[in-house]
């Protein structure tokens, strides 16, 4: 009985992990690697926000890739030092001339399931003096440097070359080409003034170096021989 027992918990168990696992299994590679370049693991929540501007919501953060300068994006291995020992993460920073990152600063709760009565007073002091802290913030970056849980730093570097490749951001079209246009038409009346063919009263000019030719052929030929 005790094994039945055993056996049906460790199937419900596993059910449930399944499940989970399911439930954030990205459908797609481009999903998949966006998750683990930004969060650091396999289970990230992916939605798109603006998919032609290449803004993804990426568990509680929200990451503008059009915005993204490719140039400057970088990575390290990077070591700290805890109370467990040292644990590697993987550092990726992102620069951007307007805001690449989003997130959310959670307040603090107002009362907790397991607070006792002298935290629950102390949380009440500090809210008079502070009340800012128990309010919700967001939290806007052009720069900012990413800690992911992973030492694996080749995916993460694999996963944003594809993020980044699959990113078919519009940006605004120059307008250089559209301001040409108005000083072209405000040249034009110069230009249309610019057929100073009045002058081509020069035409007249014409006859008066004909005249002596045509003179002497008259000379010539009308004049008989006495």
């Amino acid at each position: 009985m005790l094994s039945l027992a055993v056996n049906a918990a460790l199937a419900v168990y596993g059910a449930i992990f399944l499940a989970g696992a399911h439930a954030f299994t990205p459908s797609d590679p481009y999903t998949q690697a966006l998750g683990f370049a930004v969060a650091g693991h396999d289970r990230a929540a992916v939605r798109a926000v603006d998919q032609e501007a290449c803004v993804f919501a990426v568990d509680d953060a929200v990451v503008h890739l059009g915005a993204i300068d490719r140039s400057r994006l970088g990575f390290a291995l990077m070591t700290a030092q805890t109370g467990w020992g040292p644990i590697r993460h993987v550092a990726v920073t992102l620069h951007g001339d307007t805001p690449v990152y989003e997130r959310v600063e959670k307040g603090l709760d107002e009362e907790g399931p397991w607070d006792d009565e002298a935290v629950r007073m102390l949380k009440r002091i500090v809210k008079a003096r502070s009340p800012e802290l128990f309010h919700d913030r967001r939290v806007i970056e052009t720069d900012i440097t990413l800690k992911l849980p992973t030492s694996d730093i080749e995916r993460v570097r694999q996963d944003w070359a594809t993020v980044m490749r699959g990113c078919a951001a519009r940006k605004p079209l120059p307008v250089t080409p559209t301001t040409p246009a108005t000083p072209r038409e405000a040249d034009a009346p110069a230009m249309s003034a610019a057929p100073a063919r009045p002058t081509s009263p020069a035409s007249p000019a014409a006859p008066s170096r004909i005249e002596p030719h045509t003179a002497a052929a008259l000379s010539a030929w009308t004049i008989p021989p006495l």
